[in-house]
């Protein structure tokens, strides 16, 4: 057993590179650069090449996005969205405050994602809408779920918040959906402390997009100078992301492959040294599709039942690591029984989702404190 940690060990620190203190202090020695949108060009470009047949922008959250997303897809009260119960509140939110009804889909046990093979079951006349999120940055079944959406003519939406720096099939997520949007706060791998984008993938949404990113003017139109001026045309907002917030991003992005590289030899040391575990049937490890390239971005445990889950993580804590339960569905919350409806039946969503550890990961968590959770992990089981 290797010697005790000086420190408690947090479930995340906020990702740092060392380069996002030399972008702001050049934005802050020219204060009129502050408006010029220099470095939120530079990160929308940067997905540009990542994704060539989208067009991103930036948001001030993944909530903001998919929000926008709501909207530009015309989504009004009774209308049905399709999607897993087990995902953040802002993928419900996002429809249910323009009137829709989310129709929650049971997931798949091994990856947590929504299990493709239901989503058509829940399909009706009044269905707008599928959004998928990639839970941990491992991919949905979207060859399924593409061919599905096309058959029944509905949008599909990538909630890609977890999913910056993954593939599906090697092509990187994000890039299936007519919409999707990624998120940028302080938990993510890439971050700016608070912020998102969207990608329209769908060039028919193209014109309205613009508007509605715009304050819902024609903006964008007068930019490149087809128009005299511009004017309001429909609702809209702010949605750009600060260019403070922005050149942070950007220094982050430069150095995306290093940073995925990294997350991801700390999840692969937790897999090795916690195998012995899977062998006495104590816990299970995270499950990857050989069609997935994932980014590391959340390592989770199943314990046995939720009881031994909430045991585990109080004697973990008793060592000063914090180790995280996740999402409670959002089909069983008070507000959820009201807002939505599950479509079939909740075989695994409850289950599973009870029995789900997080345990601390970051970019500058050490082989030394993720060897120190494993043998508490390991005496809890002794």
């Amino acid at each position: 057993m290797i010697n005790e940690t000086k420190n408690p060990i947090p479930f995340c620190v906020p990702t740092i590179t060392g380069k996002e203190r030399s972008f702001i202090d050049g934005l802050l020695d020219d204060p009129s650069s502050l408006t010029q949108g220099a470095y939120n060009s530079k990160v929308e470009a940067w997905f540009q090449k990542m994704n060539p047949k989208g067009i991103t922008k930036t948001t001030k959250s993944c909530t903001q996005a998919l929000e926008l997303t709501a909207q530009l897809l015309g989504i009004e009260k009774g209308d049905e969205v399709i999607m897993a119960s087990f995902t953040h509140v802002s993928t419900a939110n996002a429809f249910v405050l323009r009137g829709a009804t989310p129709v929650f889909i049971d997931i798949n046990p091994n990856t947590m994602n929504i299990d493709a093979s239901l989503i058509e079951h829940g399909i009706t006349e009044k269905t707008k809408a599928v959004v998928v999120m990639h839970y941990g940055g491992v991919a949905c079944e979207m060859d399924a779920i593409v061919e599905i959406c096309k058959k029944h003519n509905i949008p599909l939406v990538e909630d890609n918040a977890h999913g910056i720096m993954a593939t599906y099939r090697g092509m990187p997520l994000g890039s299936f959906g007519d919409i999707s949007c990624i998120s940028f706060d302080h938990q993510k791998n890439i971050t700016c402390n608070q912020g998102g984008s969207i990608s329209i993938n769908n060039k028919s949404l193209l014109a309205k997009f613009e508007s509605i990113y715009d304050l819902g003017t024609d903006k964008a139109n007068f930019l490149r100078g087809e128009i005299e001026n511009y004017e309001w045309q429909s609702t809209g907002s702010n949605h750009q992301m600060s260019e403070l917030s922005a050149a942070f991003l950007y220094a982050q992005l430069e150095e995306a492959d290093m940073l995925t590289k990294q997350r991801l030899l700390s999840w692969n040391l937790y897999h090795d040294l916690l195998k012995e575990l899977v062998i006495r049937e104590c816990i299970a490890l995270p499950y990857i599709p050989e069609y997935c390239k994932h980014n590391g971005h959340i390592f989770y445990i199943k314990t046995n039942n939720a009881p031994k889950r909430d045991e585990l993580i109080a004697f973990l804590k008793t060592h000063e690591i914090t180790a995280l339960f996740h999402y409670t569905p959002l089909h069983s919350s008070e507000f959820g029984k009201k807002a939505g409806r599950i479509s079939g039946s909740d075989l695994h969503t409850k289950n599973e989702s009870e029995k789900l550890i997080r345990l601390p990961l970051y970019h500058e968590i050490t082989q030394e404190q993720i060897e120190f959770i494993v043998d508490k992990i390991k005496l809890f089981y002794s």
